[in-house]
């Protein structure tokens, strides 16, 4: 008789679930912490990006406010100067916070807050010169293009910063959309494979599903076939017990089957047992 692995299958199909739950899990936790350090990437580069725009607007504001005044000798030109000078205050906090985001930046931003006290020194200079009416210093300072010179130099560091956040930002956009269409690909696979797997498992219970009524039902045709011999048929366990006891057993040994059921059959084996049978055996005969 075929042997029957539906629990088998069943313990294999929920052990396939529980691996693909499980499977998920760690690919969710894996992308949300992914998630989470792209992320804090972003932020930091939009942060850096930010400060740094804030820097160059101010040192801008300082040189045409400077320029104007000393230009037109209007001080209504100072006005972005000093307000751009109270910023600055601000601006120096800032570049050493990214200097604790960035440490492999440390040496461009010393440099850049050096060139940010040369810039305002110079301007402060200028200033200086056109309100005690000394015009042509101020003029030949302008002239001399020192000014002009710390600004370009100013603006290649902030430049050069500003193009390794923009490549952080668009590199992680890319690892972030790579990311994306990896997890969808891996759920799509995944799917498609449970799917086939839960398939596979259906018509594997399905098809011992019909062997065992096959089966049942040759046992029945057994059964009913032992009911109806007239040979005494009497089925055991492995320690000689009676589990099954036919009608012509019954004849034989006088014994009903609720009776003999549940017995060892070594109770009728036994010499006076035997002896009491062919007694009767010979009544009848006689």
């Amino acid at each position: 008789m075929r042997r029957i692995y539906t629990s088998r299958n069943i313990t294999i199909g929920l052990i396939t679930s529980f691996a693909v739950i499980a499977f998920f899990s760690w690919l969710g936790f894996v992308n949300m912490k992914l998630a989470r350090k792209e992320t804090s990437l972003v932020n930091e580069s939009l942060q850096s990006l930010r400060i740094l725009e804030v820097i160059l607007d101010d040192m801008q504001d300082v040189e045409t406010a400077t320029r104007g005044y000393v230009i037109s000798g209007n001080e209504e030109f100072l006005e972005p100067y000093y307000t751009a000078i109270k910023r600055t205050a601000n601006d120096t906090l800032d570049i050493k916070t990214l200097s604790t985001l960035h440490p492999e930046r440390k040496p461009g931003y010393d440099t850049l807050l050096l060139l940010i006290a040369k810039k305002l020194n110079l301007a402060a200079l200028s200033i200086f010169h056109m309100k005690n009416q000394d015009k042509e210093a101020a003029y030949k300072q302008v002239q001399e293009g020192q000014g002009r010179v710390v600004m370009d130099s100013i603006r290649k560091i902030i430049y050069s910063f500003e193009d390794e956040d923009i490549k952080k930002l668009h590199d992680s956009n890319d690892s972030r959309e790579r990311a994306a269409n990896n997890l969808v690909l891996t759920i799509v696979v995944i799917g498609i494979v449970f799917i086939l797997m839960l398939l596979m498992l259906y018509f594997r219970v399905r098809i011992e599903m019909k062997r065992r009524e096959q089966d049942e039902k040759e046992i029945l045709y057994l059964a009913n076939l032992v009911q109806r011999t007239g040979d005494a048929i009497i089925s055991l366990d492995m320690a000689g017990v009676i589990l099954t006891w036919n009608p012509a057993a019954e004849e034989l040994f006088g014994y009903e089957a609720e009776e003999a059921v549940g017995l060892n059959f070594r109770e009728f084996t036994s010499t006076e047992f035997l002896q009491s049978i062919a007694e009767d055996v010979k009544k009848e005969l006689r």
